[in-house]
C-alpha cells in the first residue's frame, strides 16, 4: 500500500510541474488571441465611425449603434438624429484609415482590449468638395459579447 502511495506522489511531483505549464500557456494564447481579435475589431470600429456618407447616414448610425454597447451606446443613442442629419445636411463623404495601432491593456475575465490608435480620415462635404484630411488619436475599448465585439468606449486623445 505504501507503494502506491509513493508511486502516486512521484507521478504527482513529475506531472503537476507539466499541467502547470499547460494551463499557463493555455491562458497566455487566450489572452493573445482575444489581444489581437480586439485590436482587429478596433480598427475596424475605427474606420467605420469616421466614415460616413450623406447617401448612408441611416444605416451608417444604425449600424454604430447595434456594434456598440454600455454606456458608449446610450450616449450614441441620445445624438443618432442630431448626427445622421448632420451628415446627411452637410452632404459628408468621409473615407478613413487606421495609421497606426497598438493595444493598451487586455482584461480577459471581462474579455474587454483597449487599443489606441490613429486615424486618417479625408472629409469631403459641401463647405470643403475636394477634400481635406482629418488626423485622429482615439483609444477604443472593445468588448467581446459571444462572438461578437462591441464598442463600450471611444475617447479621443491629445
Amino acid at each position: 500500500m505504501l507503494s502506491v502511495v509513493v508511486i502516486v506522489a512521484v507521478a504527482l511531483a513529475v506531472l503537476l510541474p507539466f499541467q502547470l505549464n499547460h494551463y499557463r500557456d493555455a491562458k497566455d494564447n487566450g489572452a493573445s488571441a482575444l489581444r489581437k481579435q480586439g485590436q482587429v475589431a478596433a480598427n475596424q470600429a475605427a474606420v467605420e465611425l469616421t466614415s460616413p456618407t450623406a447617401a448612408d447616414a441611416n444605416s451608417y448610425v444604425k449600424d454604430l449603434l447595434t456594434r456598440s454597447t454600455g454606456s458608449f451606446k446610450d450616449q450614441l443613442a441620445q445624438m443618432a438624429t442630431t448626427l445622421e442629419s448632420t451628415v446627411k445636411d452637410a452632404g459628408v463623404t468621409a473615407t478613413a484609415t487606421v495609421s497606426a495601432s497598438g493595444v493598451k491593456s487586455v482584461d480577459v475575465k471581462k474579455r474587454t482590449v483597449a487599443v489606441a490608435l490613429t486615424v486618417v480620415q479625408t472629409l469631403k462635404n459641401k463647405a470643403a468638395p475636394k477634400g481635406e484630411p482629418r488626423y485622429y488619436r482615439m483609444l477604443v475599448t472593445m468588448v467581446k459579447r459571444s462572438d461578437d465585439w462591441l464598442v463600450s468606449d471611444i475617447r479621443f486623445v491629445a
